[in-house]
């Protein structure tokens, strides 16, 4: 679109509109859901011609980290400088004028692309796709295990088995909370003296939900009374 400027290039203070609809080129990965809409004012400003304007657009992109399709809406605010005669033709905010008119399109096309992220995600926190499987981690974990550096191998399985070790400690603290608990209840109770403690054996390897249900443990953990 050509915009005709003649008309206030003297006048320091005028301004003049403009709003139309534009076909702008899709970035990499994505499509255009129809033309962007562009609208502004070019303004004087003590002489100098000053454009201000915005473009909204929305696009149907794929993810660069995780391949799903999503649609993108884009609102960015353009500024530009409009000149006769550029005296600095390296500067890509100035440009020409012809016949003291603009070419909308092409202030607008090269803000677009400019402004264009190198890579569009559909998340800043998208996890991305396993580099193993293929599968999308933000639907989940994955059962794939990262490989270790062959040089770090010797320190992998002393994490290991330090977190093994870590784990049963935690197991056997449980079951003699339980124990002290029930033996409190009874004492409490005017229950007997308890002559000896056994421990079931169905706790020497506690399952994960006894850890995670204290309920269940205790009724494991109810201690074998002696007889007198």
């Amino acid at each position: 679109m050509q915009l005709n400027l003649n008309d206030i290039i003297g006048i320091p203070g005028a301004s003049k509109p403009f709003e139309f609809s534009l076909a702008l080129p899709a970035p990499t990965a994505c499509i255009m859901c129809g033309p962007a809409l562009i609208s502004g004012y070019v303004y004087n400003i003590a002489g100098a011609l000053e454009l201000r304007g915005e473009i909204q657009a929305t696009m149907t992109c794929a993810c660069d980290r995780c391949m799903a399709s999503f649609t993108m809406k884009k609102t960015q605010p353009v500024t530009a400088y409009l000149a006769e005669i550029l005296s600095n033709e390296a500067n890509p905010d100035i440009f020409l004028l012809e016949n003291g008119s603009v070419d909308l399109d092409e202030v607008f096309t090269t803000a677009f692309l400019l402004d264009m992220e190198s890579k569009i995600v559909c998340d800043e926190d998208c996890a991305g796709l396993c580099i193993t499987c293929g599968a999308n981690l933000n639907d989940g974990s994955c059962a794939c295990k990262l490989d270790v550096d062959p040089r770090l191998a010797a320190l992998q399985q002393l994490l290991d088995t330090d977190n093994a070790a870590s784990s049963n400690a935690k197991e056997v603290s449980v079951w003699r909370f339980q124990r002290v608990r029930y033996q409190d209840r009874d004492e409490t109770n005017g229950a007997a003296p308890i002559g000896s403690w056994t421990r079931p054996t169905s706790l020497s390897v506690p399952s994960a939900t006894h850890i995670a249900c204290p309920i269940g443990l205790a009724e494991l953990a109810v201690p074998t009374r002696t007889e007198k």
